[in-house]
């Protein structure tokens, strides 16, 4: 098996097929390599479609990684509603785990606000639907722990059209092995203070929703709420500093939206939104006002 990648190509006057893996996805382009996944764009060669295809050399990574990627195949499989990404195919050939979802169109989120800080209205569009995709996964007694722009697909601009919320590889649930289940993951100008061990209550659904409270504020303000600049100095802001004020940051955004954002952003996980569908619900209220 040959999965170094490529596409078509001529040599000696002779077409040479595209690079397969397993003889069936033909690879393309990687779109990231970090923890011991790579993960490249494909086709698949059944159907035309483009594809992600995700995979780990298992006699490469520390079993942890290996844990979490067997887990990530297992809670996809339950993970099927509009603003997730589905999977597609999954197994293991010659020591590689892999794992296949459907290509999503558009650019992350973390490269939509380079270009600067969004309207109102995408920001509730976001937030609507990535309350909707959590709902669906902590429904299905998944947490994400890993909630952040880089991790949220956008399509379309002025407005946006579509929002899907990718990468579970940091999920916790009841199917994840008890040895990495309490490891602390996550990436911590979005963690929530109990995510980043700073209090004593267990992750859990809530912890995802102040990730959601952080990345809301970063769209509407433009710049997520805590700077840092540093590890120390982040995680001292998450416990102790108080969310800023969006009056003070976006004068012309609605008051009620500043009501939301403060309640996601409390630092006692008891004073949050309890649920994703009761954040859902008073973001679609917001927008239809």
């Amino acid at each position: 098996m040959d999965v170094t990648g490529g596409t078509s190509r001529e040599s000696l006057g002779k077409v040479v097929e595209p690079d397969l893996f397993d003889g069936r996805y033909a690879l393309r382009r990687v779109l990231k390599r970090a923890h011991g996944v790579e993960t490249r764009l494909a086709v698949d060669t059944r159907t035309d479609a483009e594809v992600v295809l995700k995979t780990i050399d298992t006699r490469a990574v520390h079993a942890a990684t290996r844990l979490r990627f067997e887990h990530e195949m297992r809670v996809l499989r339950h993970l099927r509603s509009a603003g997730l990404a589905s999977l597609h195919d999954s197994g293991e050939i010659d020591d590689r785990l892999y794992l296949v979802q459907p290509y999503v169109a558009g650019q992350t989120l973390e490269a939509r606000l380079g270009s600067g800080r969004l309207p109102v209205a995408d920001a509730l569009r976001i937030g609507i639907d990535i309350a909707e995709a959590l709902s669906v996964a902590h429904e299905a007694g998944i947490v994400h722990r890993d909630v952040k722009p880089a991790n949220v697909i956008v399509e379309g601009a002025d407005p946006i059209r579509a929002v899907t919320l990718i990468d579970f590889g940091f999920a916790r649930s009841a199917l994840l092995d008890e040895s990495v289940r309490e490891d602390l993951v996550g990436t911590v100008r979005y963690l929530a203070p109990e995510a980043a061990g700073l209090l004593s209550s267990t992750p859990d659904e809530r912890s995802d929703l102040y990730s959601v409270g952080i990345l809301l504020l970063e769209c509407i303000s433009g710049a997520p709420p805590f700077p840092g600049p540093g590890v120390s100095d982040l995680l001292r802001q998450h416990l102790s500093t108080p969310a800023p004020s969006l009056s003070d940051l976006r004068p012309d955004a609605p008051r009620v939206l500043d009501a939301i954002l403060q309640r996601l952003l409390r630092k006692d996980p008891v004073d949050r939104y309890q649920s994703a569908a009761a954040l859902r619900a008073d973001l679609e209220a917001l927008r239809a006002a």
